[in-house]
């Protein structure tokens, strides 16, 4: 039996700027990067086609390191069981303290100002 999923799929802003779109197929074979800024630290890849480990990397960044002490309770307070940074950043928007980069996902209907951890 041939298993599809969901397809990963999420824009990247630094603030209210669409910087990036990335979609990562239900097979998880195939990568779909769009970058929409020359900003260096803007967009998560200077490059055209970056791999899927490539973009694997980039959403496990935009997450507390999976080897922290707190991470269990970080994860109960997310309301997830277990660490799997796609679902960690559905939930955080990918947000950090060190920049203005964030991650709005398919149907959402919000800004920076809804997200952001700072002023």
């Amino acid at each position: 039996m041939d298993l599809q999923l969901e397809p990963y799929a999420f824009d990247v802003y630094w603030k209210d700027e669409l910087t990036a779109s990335i979609t990562i197929s239900g097979d998880r074979k195939s990568v779909d990067y769009k970058r929409f800024s020359d900003n260096i630290g803007e967009a998560p890849f200077m490059f055209e086609n970056p791999t899927i480990e490539q973009i694997y990397d980039f959403i496990e960044s935009r997450c507390m390191n999976k080897h922290r002490p707190q991470l269990e309770e970080y994860l109960n307070d997310l309301g997830i069981k277990e660490y799997n940074p796609y679902e960690i950043v559905k939930i955080t928007h990918g947000v950090m303290w060190e920049d203005f980069m964030w991650f709005k996902f398919p149907k959402e209907n919000i800004t920076w100002k809804d997200v952001k951890v700072r002023g």
